[in-house]
């Protein structure tokens, strides 16, 4: 039987308690891996337009707008290519 989760929200719960919260907390961490290499360039450009931000003003005064900028890269590659961050 389906409830308002659906079958899927089931299946990830039972696949959460199998693999252990290591392994999760591992997974969670990795931004997942580009299929083209457009995909990789974009994703490497936002990584280290990061470390650049976060080395010239600090974690805490840093933005997705000024990372998306110093990448030269659109706002949503931002989500797209991490969508594990964090909104604060």
């Amino acid at each position: 039987m389906m409830g308002k989760r659906g079958a899927s929200a089931t299946g990830v719960a039972r696949a959460t308690r199998r693999m252990g919260s290591d392994t999760m907390d591992a997974a969670a961490t990795l931004p997942r891996e580009p299929r083209t290499e457009r995909g990789r360039r974009t994703q490497r450009a936002i990584l280290d337009a990061a470390a650049a931000e976060f080395g010239d003003k600090g974690f805490h005064d840093s933005s997705i707008v000024s990372i998306t900028q110093r990448a030269g890269v659109a706002l949503g590659s931002f989500y797209r290519n991490l969508p594990d961050h964090r909104r604060s």
